[in-house]
């Protein structure tokens, strides 16, 4: 709870000095995401593939000098990730799919270096998930599970890379969300477009 709060506090500090710069752009943007969570340890007999997912929302892009700008953002985010367990005993064996989808509402703040169109990205974001879908496929049929994680606030950290053609934009990240015991590993790629 300490580390949550800590990090929240650093996203507000800088976002209202942020404010107080001139450059201020509004925009939109979207993308699709490929994603992964894995618990802190795993057995042998699990293994965790990636899931694709999407984000969408907007952001404000503000200037604090020639080359930095802080963008915050607010989106609304799937991720998630597909386990295949095979277990075997006695002779028999059994192989179960189960699959997992959070959606959460996202507040990224990441500090950009700006140059010649190009830039690069990384910061601190703070998320709160309100929804999960888990099942399980087995050789019985498709059952559903309560939610494993459940509703709450998380943190994580992110890094990218982007490019600015006039008032579009392409981007690519990779973040790291943290998930109680689990962590989840996020790549995305997406259009901007700013008013």
């Amino acid at each position: 709870m300490k580390t949550k709060t800590t990090l929240f506090l650093l996203t507000v500090l800088i976002a209202i000095p942020s404010a107080l710069f001139a450059q201020i752009e509004f925009g939109v943007k979207a993308g699709a995401s490929y994603s992964n969570i894995k618990p802190e340890k795993d057995f042998s007999f699990e293994d965790y593939n990636y899931k694709f997912g999407f984000y969408a929302g907007v952001f404000v892009n503000m200037g604090i000098s020639e080359s930095f700008r802080t963008q915050p953002e607010l989106l609304v985010e799937t991720f998630g990730t597909e386990r295949h367990i095979n277990l075997e005993w006695n002779g028999y064996g059994a192989n179960i799919t189960e699959k997992l989808t959070m959606t959460s509402i996202s507040l990224p703040l990441p500090i950009q270096y700006r140059f010649s169109g190009f830039y690069a990205e990384a910061g601190p974001q703070v998320f709160y998930v309100f929804g999960e879908e888990w099942s399980e496929i087995n050789q019985f049929g498709t059952v559903y599970y309560e939610p494993e994680f459940g509703e709450g606030f998380y943190y994580g950290f992110l890094a990218g890379a982007g490019y600015s053609f006039g008032k579009m934009g392409i981007n690519a990240r990779f973040q790291k969300k943290y998930l109680d015991n689990d962590n989840a590993t996020v790549f995305s790629l997406g259009l901007s477009y700013a008013f």
